[in-house]
């Protein structure tokens, strides 16, 4: 198979150009990539558990903690107990938050239409339907795809 035929190496050349698009962007207003992602799920969802907010947003626990760390620091997120169960946090924008998750908001809107103006409206429908059923398989990990059985 020809490389540039390969899914693998298609899906990344598009990750590579919506990633460019993304990190610029967020970067003009003091954010990385994976601070926005996280501003924004809070901005559609706020006072969340910080588990609730990883499994939305497909961040693993330690990575979360470390830009959760950080956005706390910018006054950006706060973290609050749980009154009902000590071992929940839960996690809130600022009032500070709450502004610039709305400029990532609409940083992701205007990304999106930069990303896909190439392509026609009902080609980005099938490109939007398509990319939600890969991203909803399930893949086991590399030791349990060699797993043999009898």
């Amino acid at each position: 198979m020809k490389p540039e035929d390969c899914i693998m190496y298609q899906m990344t050349r598009t990750l590579q150009n919506a990633r460019k698009i993304f990190k610029s962007s967020v970067k003009e207003i003091g954010l990385t990539p994976s601070q926005a992602i996280v501003l924004n799920f809070l901005n559609d969802t706020d006072n969340v558990t910080a588990n609730n907010l990883g499994i939305r947003s497909a961040i693993d626990s330690a990575t979360l903690t470390g830009i959760l760390d950080r956005l706390e620091a910018a006054g950006l997120v706060e973290r609050r107990n749980n009154p009902d169960d000590r071992r929940t946090i839960f996690i809130r924008l600022t009032d500070e938050g709450r502004v610039k998750s709305e400029i990532v908001n609409e940083l992701v809107s205007n990304n999106n239409r930069e990303f896909l103006s190439g392509i026609t409206g009902k080609d980005e429908s099938i490109f939007r339907d398509v990319l939600k059923k890969i991203s909803n398989i399930q893949i086991p990990d590399k030791e349990d795809r060699n797993v043999k059985t009898d």
